[in-house]
């Protein structure tokens, strides 16, 4: 669906919105995915503004008919709220032929305009972590001064982000299309997009060597290859820019939502809630499985003659109330089971000590700290900290006795711990 002003956009009314959801349809995805990480050709690239309700901003965007569906960034998606309108089952068909593993991607309905607002659409996209790592920028050449020639504007040259933000597919590119076309002197061919001019073909050859010129090209042959591993292969480290930006945004929220939802309880301790994932995938009992660990981990202690130093850690605990006891009542209850191991350290204070293991999971279920957002990287404050810690002429260091245990998590949340 595309509507050229807000007018038309507010046309859309909730039932066809609804009727959107209503079921979740199997389809195969074939997508051509091939990017150069030196531009011996260009692709159908442009920057298109990207906007909610509140706020708007210019990312780079691919058109790519080689791609059935149309895509964003899950960070771009997160960014601007948009509501999920559906969900799609999918079977990737990559280059190579190798089908993915069934996958399940939510549905929004985003807005894009041209850059200089004159033109809004709405279309639909499936969410990606990664649509693109690399896909080249137009550098400069003399095709530039044949665009200008031509009085024809173009947005993304010499950009210094890399990665796309938004992929339209053959679902929504016809309807973008002008029909208006230039074929430049140095052989590339200018597109007018309602989102603005593209610009495609392959790079002219300025001299026989560089015919030797790098190309790589992402392929996918390995069946048992992640299916996101296709647009990231060519990250090779460097973050799209947009991409830091979204996540500093994200880490300064759950920072926001977490001293939102801290309170002092009646025992005197602060008292958070869980920072879940919205939408996470459920988690499932886990019971058996710690169970089973937890036997493997009694056999070591008692081998080692440590059983008794282990346990007396979580005795000292329940003395404390920093664990409770499982009723007999609530033993067939739903719960969620941290397995937990015994780790030495002779020279330490802490002899013995238990650490759990949040990272567990069974196959065809997430492990907890796949489900919970994951906040601020606080070690990066440590050096400021140390800076900071040699200004005054006298340096006080101090304590808190098992820290991390005086902070009570909230009853909602206990089960899942």
């Amino acid at each position: 669906m595309c509507f050229k002003d807000e007018k038309d956009m507010n046309s859309v009314s909730r039932s066809e919105v609804r009727n959107t959801t209503s079921a979740v349809n199997m389809q195969i995805e074939h997508n051509l995915a091939v990017s150069s990480e030196v531009p011996s050709t260009f692709m159908q690239t442009l920057k298109t503004k990207v906007c909610s309700d509140t706020s708007e901003v210019i990312v780079r965007a691919v058109i790519d008919t080689g791609s059935q569906n149309s895509y964003i960034l899950k960070s771009v998606a997160s960014k601007f709220k948009y509501k999920q309108i559906g969900k799609q089952e999918l079977v990737h068909l990559p280059l190579g032929g190798d089908r993915s593993e069934i996958i399940t991607q939510a549905r929004y309905l985003i807005r894009a305009g041209n850059s200089d607002g004159s033109y809004w659409c709405n279309f639909q996209t499936l969410d990606q972590e990664m649509i693109y790592a690399d896909v080249p920028t137009v550098i400069e050449g003399k095709w530039i001064d044949e665009l200008k020639n031509e009085k024809i504007s173009f947005s993304d040259v010499c950009s210094e982000e890399k990665s796309v933000a938004v992929l339209t597919g053959v679902d929504v590119a016809g309807k973008l299309l002008t029909g208006r076309l230039h074929t430049l002197p140095s052989g590339l061919t200018a597109v007018e997009t309602r989102l603005g001019w593209t610009l495609m073909g392959k790079v002219p050859i300025k001299r026989e060597d560089d015919l030797n010129m790098v190309v790589s090209a992402i392929s996918m042959f390995v069946k048992e290859a992640d299916i996101k591993d296709l647009w990231s292969l060519g990250a090779i480290g460097i973050k799209d820019p947009i991409e830091q930006r979204l996540k500093k945004d994200t880490e300064e929220a759950t920072k926001q939502a977490l001293l939102n939802n801290v309170i002092m309880s009646e025992e005197g301790r602060y008292e958070v809630k869980v920072l879940w994932l919205e939408n996470h995938p459920p988690l499932k009992d886990n019971k058996h499985v710690a169970v089973k660990k937890l036997q493997s981990t009694a056999r070591k202690l008692k081998s080692d003659g440590l059983f008794g130093d282990y346990d007396a850690v979580f005795q000292d605990w329940l003395a404390k109330g920093i664990i409770d006891l499982v009723t007999v009542e609530k033993e067939n209850d739903w719960g969620r089971y941290l397995p937990h191991r015994h780790v030495v350290k002779e020279n330490s204070m802490t002899f013995i000590r238990s650490v759990y293991n949040a990272s567990d999971k069974e196959e065809g279920s997430p492990s907890i700290n796949e489900c919970v957002e994951k906040g601020v990287n606080l070690i990066e404050l440590i050096t400021d900290i140390l800076l900071l810690f040699r200004e005054g002429k006298v340096g006080v260091v101090a304590d808190i006795k098992k820290a991390f245990l005086q902070i009570s998590i909230d009853k909602s949340d206990r089960d899942f711990l």
